[in-house]
């Protein structure tokens, strides 16, 4: 799952035309090759002449910010329950980025099952939490 996130903000960083600068293994060192991941996706966020460089994507032009922000943010916030259930922490997720995410995500339901980004949405009772609703939609059963 670290190799995947460090690989996956690589791409994102990739298409500004930003690259992950050389870090730890992630076999060797998964804590310090996130590290690093995060810590240049962070430095390139900061810097508002590369955060806002923008470029084209399936969904339109977009900028580095805003892929972060809509797909950057998921993929860790979603991952982090993945981490929580298979090792009997704490699943709750912040209620805030549930909300926000589900907003992003649901309108690019059609979009976002292509390739292997999710498998198919599981379905959920309708009067359940935005935290599920975000879980069921990325195919995963709570």
């Amino acid at each position: 799952m670290v190799a995947h996130l460090v690989s996956t903000t690589g791409l994102f960083m990739g298409r500004a035309d930003v690259e992950l600068p050389e870090g730890p293994s992630v076999e060797e060192d998964p804590v310090g090759a996130w590290e690093t991941a995060r810590g240049a996706a962070q430095t390139a966020l900061d810097d508002p002449a590369i955060a806002g460089r923008e470029y084209d994507t399936p969904m339109g032009r977009t900028t580095l910010e805003s892929t972060m922000g809509k797909f950057g943010v998921g993929d860790v916030l979603v991952h982090t329950w993945d981490l929580a259930r298979a090792t009997g922490l704490d699943e709750r997720l912040d209620a805030e980025e549930c909300h926000r995410l589900l907003a992003v995500m649901e309108p690019n339901d059609a979009m976002m099952r292509q390739g292997t980004a999710f498998g198919p949405r599981v379905d959920c009772p309708d009067d359940a939490d935005e935290q599920t609703r975000l879980l069921a939609f990325t195919g995963r059963r709570v």
